[in-house]
């Protein structure tokens, strides 16, 4: 489990400078932790950034603004999926660390997670719609 649990953590923060300098000074369990929290952090704002900018896309493209075929608009769309992505981010992340639950590992993994799946969203939602796609 040990070792399972180190390569999710390097796998996790990867090569990231801030990263490893953290985990580089970490001395405990706790310590350990917090440079994680501090990753799902940075994570967090780069996902929060590119929601904020996919959705000014979509608000400002017309096409994704159309009702008129009876589907919701773009906007609506957006934030119904990544209100689901959150829910559905939780639940997998409690079932990866649920092996580790009551131990001390269990935060760390749980984050871990969140760190990986917040990164992957980030991609996702900067590359769902090409620059150049536009809707007609």
């Amino acid at each position: 489990m040990l070792l399972y649990a180190a390569l999710l953590l390097s796998a996790t923060l990867g090569t990231d400078a801030v990263s490893q300098q953290c985990l580089a000074g970490a001395s405990s369990q706790a310590e350990t932790n917090r440079c994680v929290q501090e990753e799902l952090k940075r994570a967090n704002s780069a996902l929060n950034l590119a929601y904020k900018a996919l959705m000014a896309r979509i608000l400002a493209d017309e096409a994704f603004m159309l009702k008129k075929d009876g589907r919701p608009r773009g906007d609506v769309l957006l934030r119904d999926v990544q209100s689901a992505w959150i829910i559905q981010r939780k639940k997998l992340c409690q079932l990866q660390s649920y092996v580790f639950r009551g131990g001390s590992l269990e935060r760390l993994m749980f984050d871990s997670c969140r760190v990986q799946f917040t990164r992957e969203r980030t991609v996702w939602l900067e590359n769902i719609i090409p620059p150049e796609d536009r809707v007609d």
